[in-house]
């Protein structure tokens, strides 16, 4: 699990080795799809390498600077995918086989200890169905 700070820089150090999917030699960018669990908004940005080792990539976002969370504080779910094309600005054209790493973030801020939750309570008196929940009208 990642976790990240609002207003600072936070390093990331991730082992992707024999992860990658592009040839050693190649120039290449990673991206980061971070998707808010609550909202579903997804927050995607280039993120350059900011230090490679033999065991791990380190890369270092500034929030809000390098990614603006927009005070959406809570638990993401993240994607990274890497690619030999820089400036995308979304995923549309990734596919699995560009998918480098997976996981869970937590995005919190000093002083803020929990997160606020909303509940999705169906407007109209019909049967909906919503992520595999089915809300039936009685």
């Amino acid at each position: 699990m990642i976790l990240l700070k609002a207003d600072t820089n936070n390093a990331i150090f991730l082992d992707i080795h024999g992860q990658e999917n592009v040839a050693k030699g190649t120039s290449s960018y990673f991206y980061f799809d971070f998707i808010n669990d609550m909202t579903q908004q997804s927050f995607f940005k280039e993120i350059a390498i900011n230090e490679l080792t033999p065991r791990r990539y380190k890369f270092i976002l500034n929030e809000p600077t390098t990614l603006n969370f927009a005070e959406q504080y809570g638990f993401y779910t993240y994607t990274i995918y890497q690619s030999t094309s820089t400036g995308l600005t979304n995923t549309t054209g990734f596919t699995d086989i560009n998918i480098v790493h997976k996981g869970k973030m937590n995005f919190s801020k000093t002083g803020v200890s929990e997160v606020t939750y909303t509940e999705y309570t169906p407007t109209d008196n019909t049967n909906t169905v919503n992520n595999n929940t089915q809300y039936i009208s009685i």
